[in-house]
């Protein structure tokens, strides 16, 4: 009963960090993806006014 019940709390505690490590590579992907949308306008209007 102890051993099954150990299990389930290590489950638990590795659930939440994979969700804590999910969350911090979402807001780094967003953060990647927002740089290079603003690279992506800047280079436009470069090749635009060029």
């Amino acid at each position: 009963m102890c051993m099954r019940l150990q299990a389930y709390d290590l489950r638990l505690r590795d659930d939440s960090h994979l969700r804590g490590s999910a969350r911090h590579l979402v807001r780094k992907l967003r953060l990647r993806r927002i740089r290079m949308a603003i690279w992506s306008v800047e280079g436009g209007s470069d090749g635009s006014t060029q």
